[in-house]
């Protein structure tokens, strides 16, 4: 039987991204459809995010700020860590790192 997990994402990204990046994530994520991302959210307090949003880093510093949270199956969790991240890497605000938050990365 499997199981799923809570998944979330953060993620800044450079404000010169490609228009046709912004709508991958776009269908990726749900955002902007108004539907969400992996399910009706009832398994989730809150339900499921998925919010895009052009954010002010610091005076004239401009960025995209992603945050996705929703369920993932225990069966697809490899798949989705092996090509989610280096697929978002290359338009990261910051050097990425990814693991478990228990660790205290931020």
């Amino acid at each position: 039987m499997s199981r799923h997990y809570e998944w979330t994402l953060s993620l800044r990204f450079r404000v010169e991204v490609p228009e046709a990046f912004l709508e991958e994530l776009g269908a990726d994520f749900g955002i902007g459809s108004g539907a969400a991302p992996d399910g009706d959210g009832s398994e989730l307090p809150g339900g499921p995010v998925a919010n895009l949003v052009v954010q002010e880093l610091a005076a004239s510093t401009w960025l995209w700020g992603l945050c996705v949270r929703t369920m993932v199956l225990d069966d697809a969790m490899y798949e989705l860590m092996l090509t989610v991240p280096p697929r978002l890497a290359r338009w990261s605000g910051r050097p990425l790192r990814a693991g478990p938050a228990s660790r205290g990365r931020n």
